[in-house]
């Protein structure tokens, strides 16, 4: 585990974690924005480090469900694709006209033929 020293709204934390320095710090950029953009600070905010970190678990939690929705949307559409695809092509091939004739088994001759049985003697 590496020690990162992450400045979060004018304070500065000590985060101990195995993740990526840049990660770290796009996160803690991220709930920062986020801050800041819901109203006005009052002067020499400092949030307790257990809030910022838990914060942060929160904020990877949300990159995390993000990057899985991503890959998920990614491969549905791409199945879908696919999908569709399979439906053009079967769409285009040529389909039998459906003009078949069945002999009925009253026109049928005596002998037998496939799918009929005689009694053995």
């Amino acid at each position: 585990m590496k020690s990162l020293k992450i400045d979060f709204l004018g304070t500065e934390y000590i985060v101990k974690t195995d993740a990526d320095e840049d990660y770290v710090r796009r996160l803690s950029t991220y709930l920062e924005d986020k801050v800041r953009s819901s109203g006005k600070l009052p002067p020499n905010l400092r949030v307790p480090l257990p809030i910022f970190l838990a914060s942060l678990r929160i904020a990877d939690e949300l990159f995390s469900v993000k990057r899985e929705f991503e890959e998920f949307k990614r491969s549905a559409e791409e199945k879908t694709r696919r999908l569709v695809d399979l439906v053009d092509r079967a769409l285009e091939e040529p389909r039998d006209s459906g003009n078949r004739s069945y002999e009925s088994p009253e026109d049928s001759s005596d002998e037998p033929g496939p799918g009929t049985f005689e009694e053995w003697s």
